[in-house]
This record gives structure tokens, sequence and C-alpha cells, in this order.
């Protein structure tokens, strides 16, 4: 889904590697290298779904009504991947047209790629009503969900979270959960956060107790 942003923004660069690391943790599908024969690149490059070609028509091209029409996209898309592909573009929108709630479907849809991609406009958006839902996510089934939950509950200095980004790295039996979890902590900074991010100084994973310590 990395290639799917119309806008720039501090922390793509670092998204794009978590979006690709916990969206293989979501979907179960495992990194590994594989020899390919030559193939006619049409089959192994088919063309994009009608409605994500849409989708992202609108937003490169700052459509007024691309809110709109892409979260009727998303609702009427049965494909996982496209749907989180519209998500992904929906996030991407000026953030003074997003609002929590327009990501609330994707988070309760059943497939983890959709519910990791609408984190990334929750993580945009500041306030506590982002930030409520953020920290729900926190408990997603998912640990990929979860790691991406971490990652933006820091990334956009959410300091009221630093409880549960507490709990998350104490209790969360993820590894890279747990490691999102300190990272977040230690970009939040706060005295709270840094009271919570000493409670990892013994996990049993040594890059979480680097953070901690």
């Amino acid at each position: 889904m990395s290639g799917w942003g119309a806008s720039v923004f501090h922390a793509r660069a670092r998204y794009r590697t978590l979006i690709l690391s916990a969206f293989c943790m979501a979907c179960a599908v495992p990194l590994r290298a594989q020899a390919a024969p030559a193939v006619d690149a049409s089959t192994v490059a088919p063309a994009e779904p009608a409605s994500v070609a849409e989708g992202h028509d609108l937003v490169i091209r700052r459509d007024r009504g691309a809110k709109a029409r892409l979260l009727a996209l998303a609702a009427q898309e049965t494909d996982p991947s496209a749907k989180a592909k519209l998500i992904y573009l929906l996030g991407n929108l000026p953030v003074k047209d997003l609002a929590p709630a327009d990501f609330d479907a994707a988070l309760a849809d059943p497939d983890p790629g959709v519910r990791l991609a609408a984190l990334l406009g929750l993580g945009r958006i500041p306030g506590t009503a982002a930030e409520s839902r953020l920290v729900k996510a926190l408990s997603d089934p998912n640990p990929g969900v979860r790691q991406g939950a971490a990652f933006w509950l820091g990334q956009a200095a959410h300091a009221g979270a630093a409880a549960d980004l507490g709990r998350a790295l104490t209790q969360d039996r993820n590894s890279d959960v747990r490691l999102a979890a300190a990272e977040a902590l230690s970009r939040l900074g706060t005295t709270a956060a840094r009271r919570e991010l000493r409670r990892g100084a013994n996990d049993p994973d040594p890059r979480v107790r680097r953070w901690a310590k």
C-alpha cells in the first residue's frame, strides 16, 4: 500500500516501513525471497481495481468531493485489498477535511489490513476522539494492527495515552507490539511516559530493553 499516498507528511517514510511489516503480520503473509521466471508483465501486474483507480484520481486531482466518494467506494468494495487502498487514500486527504468518525467503518472491518489502513488517517488527526480510537486499537486481536496503533499514538504525540502504551509494553505477548509501545513512549517524552517506559527494563526482547534503559 505504500505507493498510494498523495500527500507528503513527516512520518511517511517511517510509516511505509511499519505498514509493510505490520500488513504482513495482519494478513499472515510471510516475507520470503522467491526466484521468479521471466514472464509477461501483465501476468504479475494486473490492472488496479476500478474503484482504486477512481479513488487515486480523486486524490490526485484534489477533488472537492473526494472524501464522500472514497467513503462510498470503500463501503461498496468487496475486495479487502482494494478497500484497504481506498482507506489509505482517504487518510492522505488534507487533515482539515478528515474526522475520526470517517474511519469507524474501516476500524470495524473484519479484514486486519483494512483496519491497519485506517490508522493512517487517525494518526494524522489531532484531539482526543482520534486518540481514543487509537487506544482502542491497542486491543485489536491482530498484532499488526496493535503495532500500528502504538506507532501512531507516539507519532501524533498523544500524551494522554501513556498509561495505555505502558500496558501494551508490559502485557502484550507480541514483541513487535511491545517495541512499538516503547518507541512511542520514548517519543512522547513526558514524565508519565518515561515512568511507563522504565517498566520495560526487564523485557525478554533486547530491543525493548534498550529503549527502556
